[in-house]
């Protein structure tokens, strides 16, 4: 991504730690909240619209998405290292790690072009996110993606948590 790109920020709803809102400065552009982090389950809301996600497997990061005013169902599929892709739009993106320490991960388009970049940050007011965008978020699909990517990241961060702490019992239950 470019130094002329787009920016917009994702924050923590007030002190919540399941709720997260999409900025474009001062402008609320949409809002995750998060139902189950574990057994997976989100809403996305985005110009009054919900998108709601369900994990369907354990292993794997693999989403179904769905609208209330919608029979049509959305995929989202990934392999064991989380990168994936969905269909929206009309066109196929794929998600996958930006950078070595996978705390950055793109959207990429059908010709491989990056079409947003979120970057996860940790500090005192909680985990936060920056989204570099190529075009601005215009349609609700590009903002429902940044979101998803958000989700996506949050669900990483909350397995590796998991896993490290079966590790340990695992490892305690054995000394």
């Amino acid at each position: 991504m470019r130094r002329n790109d787009y920016r917009y920020s994702i924050s923590p709803a007030g002190h919540s730690r399941k709720s997260f809102i999409l900025r474009a400065g001062p402008q609320i552009m949409g809002e995750l909240s998060v139902r189950k982090i574990h057994g997976g389950e989100a809403v996305i809301a985005v110009d009054g619209a919900e998108l709601r996600a369900f994990r369907t497997s354990i292993l794997r990061k693999s989403l179904a998405l769905s609208r209330r005013t919608d029979s049509e169902a959305l995929c989202f599929t990934a392999d064991m290292l989380s990168r994936g892709e969905i269909e929206a739009a009309g066109k196929k993106y794929c998600w996958e790690p930006a950078n070595l320490n996978w705390t950055a991960w793109a959207w990429r388009g059908p010709q491989g072009r990056d079409l947003m970049l979120i970057k996860l940050t940790h500090g005192l007011g909680g985990t936060r996110g920056k989204v570099y965008a190529s075009e601005k978020l215009a349609a609700a699909w590009q903002k429902e993606l940044a979101l998803l990517g958000w989700y996506l990241l949050l669900l990483d961060l909350n397995d590796f948590g998991a896993h490290f702490l079966s590790a340990l019992q695992i490892a305690g239950s054995r000394i």
